[in-house]
């Protein structure tokens, strides 16, 4: 979750050094990276794909937070950010499926 920090502290300055159409990549991540050197086992089980879902959307969404904050939309983009916002609730999602494809391995 190397985006949390940077995304977090876009609020009040308006500036980042990430581009949100990087973050809301989710191949351009480590743990993507990660991913994709699984096994064709692996890659062929629900769990994978359920994860793989996840972090695709978690990344949507960091993206979109980003996007909004550079942009002068300060509020929406806190609002979105904070606890019980849909930054939070992708992040738990993919950390259950993570816990979860975990507990089967």
């Amino acid at each position: 979750m190397i985006f949390r920090k940077p995304v977090f502290f876009q609020y009040n300055s308006g500036h980042s050094d990430f581009k949100p159409v990087i973050v809301k990549s989710d191949n351009a991540c480590e743990f993507e990276k990660w991913l994709y050197s699984l096994s064709v086992d692996e890659k062929s089980s629900i769990d994978y794909n359920n994860v793989k879902n996840l972090h695709a959307e978690f990344h949507k969404i960091a993206g979109d937070i980003l996007q909004k904050a550079i942009s002068g939309n300060k509020d929406e983009a806190k609002t979105k950010f904070s606890f019980g916002g849909n930054y939070g609730m992708a992040s738990s999602k993919l950390c259950i499926a993570l816990y979860d494809w975990m507990k089967k391995l």
